[in-house]
C-alpha cells in the first residue's frame, strides 16, 4: 500500500492496513549479520535510518510485521558472515519498497538465485569488488610462501621437538630428507583471472622476481607489458608452477581448474586459492595430491565450506615433512580492518546513492547494471 501524499485524503481502509503505511515513513535497513564495523551502523542512523537485524526468518518476520515489510529499503548481506538472510526468497515479493541488495564484500555467490528475482522486482544488487583486493592479495602471497617453503611443515617440525631431538625422534630426518624447495625468483606464477585482486598478486609477485602469466578471457588493457598472455587455463598451468585462482567464479566457470588443469600443472607444481571454492574441482585436486601429481596447495576457500573436503582435512593434519604442503585458511582472506573499512564504505556509498538521493548504484554485480533500484 502507498503512503497517501501530504494533506490529501487517504481512502477509507481497515485498520490493520493502517500500519503498512505509517504517517512518517521509516527507512529501514536489514542487515544480516552483526560484524559490521561500530560506525557503519552510526552512519545509517545519521541519516535517519534504523538499522535491523539479523532475524532468524526474514519472510516470516516480515509476514508478521507489515510495518517491517513496509520499510524496509536496502538489505546488507556478508557472504560467509551470516550471507543471505533466512527466507530471502520468500520475503522479496513481501517487500515493496525494497530497492537495493548490498553484498559486503567482493562475492555474491550466494546471491546469485535470487538475481532473475531481483530484475523481476526492479531490485539493484552491488558488491565492492575492489575495497578488499590488496588484502586478498597479502593473503593470497602468504599462502604462496606458506606451501612453496614449507612453512607450516617446518613450525611443526620444531613444535614436534624433531628439530632438537636428532635421531631420537621419528621425524627427526623427514623434514630433511626431501628436496630442498626452490625460491620464489626461480617460479613462475600463473594469474587465473586478472582483475583487481589478481592485478595485486602479480604485483606483489613481482616484487619477489618471480616471472607472471595470466590467463582472462580476452588480454587485459591493464597488464604490465611483461606479464605473458595465455588464453585458456590449461595453457596457463602448462607454463607456470604456482597457479593462483583470482578470478570471479559463478555457475559459467565451476571446476574451472579441473583434474587436466592440475595435470598440466605437474607434480612440482602449487595451487592458491582465494577466489571461491567452486571454480576448482575439489576431489580433483585432493586425489592430485595424495598421488603426488600436485606438491601442495594453500588454500582460503572452499566448495561448500565452512565443510572442507575430508581428503583435504587428511592431508592437511599430515605432520611429517613430507609433501604434500597443504595450507588450509577459513576464507579469511578479506578479514583485516582495512578491507572491512574499505567494504562498509562501499556499501554506505551504494546505500545513500540508491535509498537516499535516488541516484544509480556505484558497484552493481556484473549482470545487473541496468537494474538501478530507482523510484520515480
Amino acid at each position: 500500500m502507498t503512503p497517501s501524499p501530504p494533506g490529501s485524503q487517504a481512502p477509507a481502509a481497515p485498520a490493520a492496513a493502517a500500519v503498512v503505511a505509517p504517517a512518517n515513513d521509516a527507512v529501514i535497513i536489514y542487515v544480516q549479520s552483526p560484524a559490521f564495523p561500530p560506525d557503519f551502523a552510526a552512519a545509517l542512523r545519521a541519516r535517519g535510518a534504523r538499522v535491523v537485524g539479523p532475524l532468524p526468518d526474514l519472510a516470516a518476520a516480515t509476514e508478521a510485521d507489515p510495518v517491517l515489510a513496509h520499510c524496509v529499503r536496502c538489505i546488507v548481506n556478508m557472504e560467509g558472515v551470516g550471507g543471505v538472510p533466512p527466507g530471502l526468497s520468500r520475503a522479496l515479493p513481501l517487500l515493496p519498497n525494497l530497492r537495493l541488495i548490498c553484498c559486503y564484500g567482493s562475492g555474491f555467490n550466494e546471491m546469485l538465485p535470487l538475481l532473475d528475482d531481483c530484475r523481476a522486482l526492479g531490485v539493484a544488487v552491488t558488491h565492492s569488488p575492489a575495497a578488499n583486493a590488496g588484502c586478498v592479495a597479502d593473503h593470497a602471497l602468504a599462502l604462496l610462501l606458506a606451501c612453496t617453503r614449507r612453512i607450516v611443515a617446518g613450525d611443526r617440525f620444531v613444535l614436534s621437538g624433531a628439530w632438537g631431538a636428532g635421531g631420537t625422534h621419528a621425524h627427526a630426518t623427514t623434514f630433511r630428507s626431501f628436496p630442498k624447495p626452490r625460491g620464489l625468483a626461480d617460479l613462475r606464477l600463473g594469474v587465473l583471472g586478472l582483475g583487481a585482486i589478481g592485478r595485486q598478486v602479480a604485483r606483489r609477485a613481482t616484487a619477489f622476481d618471480m616471472q607472471i602469466g595470466y590467463c582472462n578471457r580476452n588480454p587485459s588493457p591493464n597488464a604490465d607489458p611483461s606479464y605473458q598472455y595465455f588464453p585458456t587455463p590449461l595453457a596457463l598451468a602448462t607454463w607456470c608452477d604456482v597457479l593462483v585462482v583470482a578470478l570471479r567464479s559463478d555457475a559459467t566457470n565451476r571446476h574451472i581448474v579441473d583434474a587436466a588443469v592440475l595435470a598440466a600443472l605437474g607434480p612440482a607444481g602449487f595451487l592458491v586459492n582465494i577466489s571461491r571454492g567452486l571454480a576448482v574441482d575439489e576431489a580433483a585436486l585432493a586425489a592430485a595430491l595424495a598421488q603426488g601429481k600436485l606438491t601442495g596447495c594453500g588454500l582460503d576457500v572452499f566448495e561448500h565450506e565452512p565443510r572442507v573436503h575430508p581428503d583435504l582435512l587428511r592431508l592437511g593434519a599430515n605432520d611429517d615433512g613430507a609433501p604434500p604442503y597443504v595450507v588450509l585458511q577459513p576464507h579469511s582472506g578479506g578479514r583485516t580492518e582495512r578491507a572491512f573499512k574499505n567494504m562498509a564504505t562501499a556499501v554506505l556509498e551504494n546505500i545513500f546513492a540508491v535509498v537516499f538521493e535516488n541516484r544509480p548504484p556505484i558497484s552493481p554485480v556484473p549482470g545487473m547494471e541496468d537494474v538501478t533500484g530507482l523510484r520515480p
